[in-house]
């Protein structure tokens, strides 16, 4: 969250509001998740990212370029 929290407005939603109304009106760009299933779920228009339960080496650089692709690599 230091890493991508200072130029970027993240926004952690829980399960239950996880709707299409709520990511409509939160203006969400990005949808990082674990989870397969709310791409199931809904019929997703945004933008997504996909990780391991546990997030990589690999998982955590496909967020920084999906967020920043002109920036430095952090790891």
């Amino acid at each position: 969250m230091q890493q991508f929290g200072t130029k970027h407005t993240l926004t952690f939603l829980p399960l239950q509001h996880l709707i299409q109304e709520m990511l409509n009106a939160d203006h969400i760009d990005l949808i990082v998740t674990n989870y397969n299933r709310y791409f199931l779920d809904y019929i997703i228009e945004i933008d997504y990212l996909l990780l391991k339960t546990v997030p990589d080496e690999h998982g955590w650089r496909n967020l920084e370029r999906k967020i920043d692709p002109y920036r430095k690599p952090f790891l």
